[in-house]
């Protein structure tokens, strides 16, 4: 049961996803009584196994069902009598398997419509501070050239139609936030960069997975930086009971570009000659994702190297000196660190087995025989010849 006692009180969205189900753990070891938003019962179990699994107890943690696309179960379960200190909103739908207009309204649903829920909700229940997380693909507008700006909060966010819909609509998601005059409701902004640690199902682990079984060895010539989700979650609190009111803050931590990414993920895994992945063009890197993309329509259905692919945002490094000195935040942890809690929690998952032996010998078929269709075709870009071959292995 939980404490009727004077405790700081904590409530987190997403809270059985990657990023939430650190957060709650994070503020458990400090003694928060949390309340911790779930739609799907296996996941609510899940949750708490994770956190017992960890040495801590859940006797200060309360499951509490609803969504964030309908307001009137948010209000439902924000607590008023006391008042919640601090909201956690992680909860987004980063990636989708469905492709076309239906996936999209889904996925504006859920980051902008639950995003503009969660602030009617946190003001009319009296929450006091609410922290986003946002991303930092949020700034990638504002980048011109891949590779010529380092991203920091002073960076302007200049937003155009990006290919990717998350980007779109997490930047409108942060638009509310910062555009929040509420007198009685303080918020921060955090914006971190690939997410990569334990407990990852469906994000940078897909990637992962697929660089172990040999079918994601092409990497696109690209850079971008790679965060610890434990010290993301940790700085996600410091930042609710310390930053100012209206504070954003860029998160960056290990740079790299997707090649090395690969080759560490080769070393990590053992793999006897780890260095052979092969660098892509932009010219082949966009051609692919169009040719994906366009294969997505016509099917409805996203292949998992499209799923993958999408994901991969243009270059970029990140200033995070203001985390750094007001968070303390730690932007030294190294990527082959990161790498190996990931890959050892993986191991140690059903979930991997299960995608090993479903989701990466059963790619469609269909897949394959569209894209067989360009693998031979020939390109002229600047008078040069350019053929290039895709390959999806089943």
């Amino acid at each position: 049961m939980i404490s009727s006692s004077n405790k700081k009180i904590a409530y987190v969205t997403g809270a059985t996803g990657f990023l939430g189900t650190h957060i709650v753990e994070q503020l458990i070891k400090k003694d928060y009584i949390v309340y911790a938003l779930y739609r799907s019962n296996e996941k609510a179990e899940r949750l708490k196994k994770n956190i017992e699994g960890d040495g801590y107890s859940c006797d200060q943690l309360h499951m509490v069902k609803g969504d964030i696309t309908d307001l009137e179960s948010l209000i439902n379960t924000i607590p008023h009598d006391p008042q919640v200190d601090i909201l956690f909103h992680t909860a987004a739908l980063v990636f989708s398997e469905q492709a076309g207009p239906a996936a999209i309204t889904r996925q504006n649903n859920t980051n902008l419509g639950g995003t503009s829920n969660i602030l009617q909700a946190a003001i009319q229940r009296g929450v006091k501070r609410l922290v986003y997380t946002s991303s930092i693909s949020t700034f990638i507008g504002a980048a011109g050239t891949p590779g010529d700006v380092v991203i920091s909060e002073s960076t302007p966010q200049i937003m155009s139609n990006h290919n990717w819909n998350y980007v779109n609509c997490k930047y409108q998601a942060e638009q509310l936030i910062r555009n929040c005059n509420c007198p009685t409701l303080e918020t921060v902004v955090l914006c971190p960069p690939y997410i990569i640690g334990r407990f990852d199902e469906s994000n940078i682990s897909l990637s992962i997975k697929m660089v172990e079984a040999g079918t994601l060895n092409k990497a696109p010539n690209r850079n971008a930086v790679f965060i610890d989700v434990e010290e993301c979650a940790r700085v996600h609190v410091v930042a609710g009971e310390t930053s100012p009111n209206g504070s954003i803050y860029v998160l960056g931590g290990a740079e790299s570009n997707w090649k090395n990414f690969m080759v560490v993920c080769n070393r990590v895994f053992g793999k006897d000659n780890p260095e052979n992945i092969r660098t892509i063009s932009n010219f082949e890197f966009n051609f692919s994702m169009s040719m994906l993309r366009f294969y997505a329509r016509v099917t409805g259905r996203k292949p998992d190297l499209f799923v993958v692919a999408e994901g991969v945002i243009e270059s970029f490094k990140v200033d995070d000196t203001k985390a750094v000195n007001e968070l303390g935040f730690n932007n030294k942890i190294p990527l082959e660190q990161m790498v190996q809690n990931c890959i050892t929690w993986m191991k140690n998952n059903h979930y991997y087995q299960q995608f090993l032996k479903i989701k990466l010998i059963s790619n469609p078929s269909g897949v394959k025989r569209f894209l067989h269709t360009f693998s031979a075709t020939t390109f002229r870009k600047q008078d040069c010849v350019i053929h290039f071959r895709i390959h999806i292995s089943e």
